[in-house]
Order: C-alpha cells, then structure tokens, then sequence
C-alpha cells in the first residue's frame, strides 16, 4: 500500500488489514514512533518506508521499529539482517 505524500501524521486503523505486505509511508508528517505498534498484527508485513518523516531522526531509530515489528524482512529500503 502505497501512502506517500499524504500529509499522515500517525499510523493507525491498519489492525485488520491481514494481507498487508508493504506499506509505504514515505515523505509523510509521522512524528510519534510509538504508533507504529498498530501494525504488531500485520504479521504478513515485511516492508515499511517511512523515509522522510520526522521520526526517522530519533536516536535508535531502526532498533526501536525492528524489535516492535519482527516480521519485517525490509526497512526504508534496506534489509534488515537476523542478528538485527
């Protein structure tokens, strides 16, 4: 699902959306990291861009959203490796 450039500030209503696989949120206003925890239930999402939003600047940025989100395979264009 591609929401690039839609002015999202926050992630949710997503819960349900069983055969989500890639979601992009690129160039978006998403600020708060914590609700990405709305997308723990997609457990077929391997993809997330959140490229070009506010909270790609936090410190741990990658670990905090890689140890909420497991199943990702792939984060803003990059893999994301096992030991990670």
């Amino acid at each position: 699902m591609n929401l690039t450039l839609n002015c999202i500030e926050k992630i949710e209503n997503l819960e349900n959306c069983e055969n989500l696989n890639k979601l992009d949120f690129t160039a978006n206003f998403i600020g708060d990291l914590r609700c990405i925890s709305h997308l723990r239930n997609n457990k077929f999402l391997r993809t997330l861009y959140l490229t070009g939003n506010p909270c790609i600047k936090y410190n741990l940025y990658q670990d905090y959203v890689i140890n909420n989100l497991p199943q990702l395979t792939e984060l803003d264009g990059q893999k994301i490796e096992k030991t990670e």
